[in-house]
This record gives C-alpha cells, structure tokens and sequence, in this order.
C-alpha cells in the first residue's frame, strides 16, 4: 500500500502537482475497478469491488469446495453404476433432473 509520501513522489514533478501522472493514475485505477468487478462476478457472482480480500476468497474457496464434493459424488456413481443407463439414472437423481 502506498503512502503520502510515496504518492506524493508519483505525481509532483518540480513541486506541482502533475496533471499528466494523475490522469494516468485515474486511468489506470478506473481499469482495474472494471477489471476486477468483472473477475469478482465470474467467480463468485458479486459486481462491485468493495469487498475485504478475505470474503471474496472464502466464497471461491466454498466454490471450489462444492465443485470438488461434486466431482468426488460423481465419481462414486461411476465406479457404483454396472452400465451407462445406470449411471445416467443416477446422475439424474444426483442433480434432480427429470
């Protein structure tokens, strides 16, 4: 995380605030606002940004968690099934279809 001083080094050119530097510092903070709420919605279906790192990566990790339960339950209908209609029989049970 950057400090006053720091962004105070990144736009004052000759004691004046640079206008060119923080225009590009605008440009390049607005990008990854947009950039970042497409990525938080993809994963975890949230569109705005202000969100602690921690909860975004706690609904990923619930994500992948249900994905890898998921995997594991298909695997087991697989390895549980004698033929593809059974195994097609379970899988319609496992996700409720009809």
């Amino acid at each position: 995380m950057l400090n006053k001083k720091d962004w105070e080094d990144i736009i004052y050119k000759d004691r004046k605030i640079d206008e060119e530097q923080v225009m590009k510092e605008l440009e390049d903070y607005a990008f990854i606002m947009s950039e970042v709420s497409e990525v938080y919605e993809y994963m975890v279906g949230l569109s705005k940004i202000n969100y602690f790192a921690k909860t975004i990566i706690g609904l990923v990790d619930e994500r992948w968690e249900s994905k890898d339960i998921t995997k594991s339950d298909v695997i087991d209908i697989i390895e549980d099934c004698d033929n593809l209609e059974g195994i097609k029989e379970e899988l319609k049970n496992y996700f409720k279809i009809k």
